[in-house]
């Protein structure tokens, strides 16, 4: 049963939700309307009572995840993707070169053997390190997590985005070197996906939070 505390709660937040909304088409801003979703997701799991169940779901996190259905991405990319490019390729440069002599590295531009890889906006890894923070934030919905375990694990989080980016772009950069149409599907998908799925195998291993009290 629906207790009225909960009842008495979503009120405000489904109408926060439509404040947002209004302040979306008004503003016309469509972004602003996309987190009336998120609003909306918690003071729906608030309503069920999904974190009082025997398997609880963290309502906080879980409306977090929706998130990730905005066009976050380009913001992200606008925000800190010329970071990122120097970030991806200050590493990924340190792994070519301690492969192969002679390696080169100018700004988001990498020389080695004569070959140019360039480090550009979408090799940044906004799309790595978004996918990444999603599957983060669906396990936190479970696992429900306290808040400055999160944080730090949030921030290693990143950490594991940057160097698996890194990775797949010393990759791609070798196989150049070595005559391999890396570019070419599927093989240049394979080698991010691969990067993507080391990067979040930190997360699955050794990621054991305890939860918070109900």
């Amino acid at each position: 049963m629906i207790s009225n505390h909960r009842s008495f709660l979503d009120a405000p937040l489904l109408m926060a939700a439509a404040l947002l909304r209004f302040l979306s088409q008004t503003l016309a801003i469509n972004l602003i309307g996309g987190l009336a979703l998120a609003v909306d997701v918690y003071a729906l799991a608030l309503l069920l009572g999904l974190d009082r169940r025997p398997k609880p779901v963290s309502p906080m996190w879980l409306s977090a995840l929706f998130l990730f259905s905005l066009p976050v991405e380009a913001v992200l990319e606008r925000m800190v993707g010329y970071p990122l490019q120097l970030a991806s390729a200050e590493l990924s440069c340190g792994i070519i070169g301690a492969v192969y002599e002679g390696t080169l590295c100018e700004g988001v531009r990498i020389t080695v053997q004569g070959v140019d890889v360039l480090v550009d906006l979408p090799c940044s890894g906004a799309t790595g390190l978004l996918l990444l923070l999603a599957f983060f934030t669906g396990l936190n919905s479970v696992l429900r997590p306290r808040l400055h375990v999160a944080f730090l694990w949030g921030v290693a989080t990143l950490g594991f985005a940057l160097i698996g980016n890194s990775v797949r772009i010393a990759l791609l950069a070798g196989g150049l070197v070595n005559g391999i149409d890396v570019m070419a599907e599927p093989l240049h998908s394979l080698i991010g996906l691969v990067t993507l799925v080391l990067s979040a195998l930190p997360l699955v291993l050794f990621y054991r939070p305890h939860p918070v009290s109900r």
